[in-house]
């Protein structure tokens, strides 16, 4: 018996047999769907990407307007039922592989971080990054923005979780902005978009080496070097005394490249070396080093005072409450004019308050307190 037919054939046949599964709840249908797949990816290239159109638009538009509010009241197990009927619909009219179903999928995962349902999120997860390769193996921009969803879900769930499954989501969350990081630095004119993610990866770095638990799990550590560094190969202070070199590392790059850039005009130069520098020494404060901390915040002020905003630079940068790490670079905007805050408004003694949960940039009036 000859079992070949036309890819004409084969979606009408897929597109009857989901028609016939209807009945079935969309999980059992994608997970199902999912089970293919793991144990016979070549399937994936057999079946069609082109969709069937049998729900009309009023009915998303109405599916998806159901799930958002559901999901907005807190209705979550009806929010995820929503979802995936959405899901399943959006995959019926456009195809198994569409990229329309990204929107749905990003909405899937973080309602079941709200659900705590990690058996599924983990499945989503695995799928959502599966069809990101798919979609974007050539579209590198396209592709680490995906990468970087995927990894603010997975660090999403990190924050909801405790001991090594938390260790885990944040090891996944860092690999994929490597990944995106490799995909972005195949186009030169995309380096833009490079530093928020190093200063990211940095943050993951002590994320993991400072949590309050320790769970450790193996973890791979990259620099410019062509080589991966296993967690399970190092001890607990070699673990942090290599991510601390990694960090320090990728924070440095970050200030080689803003200096070689030419900022927008309404970017302070001086505003934007010491916004660098006193990142390099919010570096040296997380890892316990007060001293070196030191030398960079004096370095970030002496720059600052150069500038014809050196107050509103001082106060913006030293004289107000910024917790760390800090995880926006906040080269975005100038630095006169927007600091909104008076050096003699600000309680000193709560700026400097560290615990062991939190850690703060020094005031500037309170740098001699790093000696004690």
């Amino acid at each position: 018996m000859n079992f070949k037919c036309s890819s004409e054939q084969m979606t009408v046949s897929v597109c009857q047999s989901l028609k016939t599964v209807k009945r079935l709840t969309s999980n059992t249908l994608f997970f199902a769907l999912g089970m293919l797949l793991m144990i016979n990816p070549s399937v994936a290239d057999q079946l069609p990407a082109t969709g069937c159109n049998t729900v009309s638009l009023d009915r998303l538009s109405t599916l998806q307007a159901t799930a958002r509010q559901l999901h907005n009241l807190g209705q979550f197990d009806q929010a995820l039922s929503t979802y995936n009927e959405l899901f399943l619909a959006v995959r019926l009219n456009d195809g198994l592989f569409s990229e329309q179903q990204l929107p749905v999928l990003d909405r899937l995962l973080a309602v079941n971080i709200d659900l705590s349902a990690w058996d599924s999120l983990n499945q989503y997860l695995n799928y959502h990054e599966w069809l990101t390769h798919r979609l974007f193996s050539k579209n590198p921009v396209a592709l680490a923005e995906q990468l970087q969803v995927n990894s603010q879900h997975r660090h999403n769930a990190a924050n909801r979780l405790e001991g090594p499954q938390r260790s885990w989501h944040l090891v996944q969350a860092r690999t994929q902005l490597w990944r995106a990081v490799s995909a972005l630095e195949t186009l030169p004119d995309e380096a833009d978009r490079l530093p928020p993610l190093w200063l990211k990866i940095a943050n993951f770095h002590y994320e993991l080496t400072h949590d309050s638990q320790r769970w450790l799990t193996s973890f791979e550590n990259r620099t410019d070097e062509p080589v991966m560094i296993s967690g399970w190969a190092l001890g607990g202070d070699e673990v942090e005394q290599r991510s601390y070199e990694i960090g320090a590392e990728l924070l440095q790059k970050i200030s080689t490249y803003y200096r070689s850039r030419e900022l927008p005009p309404e970017i302070d130069r001086y505003f934007s070396e010491a916004t660098l520098i006193s990142l390099q020494g919010d570096w040296e404060l997380l890892f316990d080093q007060p001293q070196r901390a030191k030398q960079f915040y004096r370095e970030a002020l002496s720059i600052a005072s150069r500038s014809s905003c050196a107050v509103d630079i001082r106060e913006a940068l030293f004289g107000q409450t910024v917790l760390l790490p800090v995880t926006d670079l906040g080269l975005g905007r100038s630095s006169c004019s927007e600091t909104s805050l008076n050096a003699a408004d600000i309680p000193v003694g709560l700026l400097f308050d560290n615990t062991e949960t939190n850690r703060y940039r020094p005031h500037w009036r309170t740098l001699e307190d790093l000696d004690e």
